[in-house]
């Protein structure tokens, strides 16, 4: 029982927090660490849709639908991330 209610939570808590960010740029790269000298590990479009993962100030960890996980300039997409920025996820960009 204690084991069911704690997927349970952390069910909640990650759909709680989802937020999904529209590619805006006609071409963005995703790369692998916050830093734009670090390897491009995928292309995307204009209009892809992703899912975040963490928050920095000028760069977002997301997810792309086909699982791959990086980092995205905040420059490169938009939208609500008002819910995952209150809930304390925002991480400090990499100095």
């Amino acid at each position: 029982m204690r084991t069911l209610v704690l997927v349970a939570l952390l069910l909640f808590s990650s759909l709680s927090f989802a937020a999904e960010l529209i590619v805006t740029a006609q071409e963005a790269r995703l790369y692998r660490f916050q830093d734009n000298e670090s390897p491009a590990i995928a292309t995307l479009a204009k209009g892809d849709k992703l899912q975040v993962v963490a928050l920095g100030t000028t760069w977002f960890m997301v997810r792309t639908s086909s699982g791959v996980t990086g980092w995205i300039q905040a420059k490169d997409a938009t939208g609500d991330t008002s819910a995952f920025r209150d809930s304390g996820s925002v991480q400090p960009d990499k100095p």
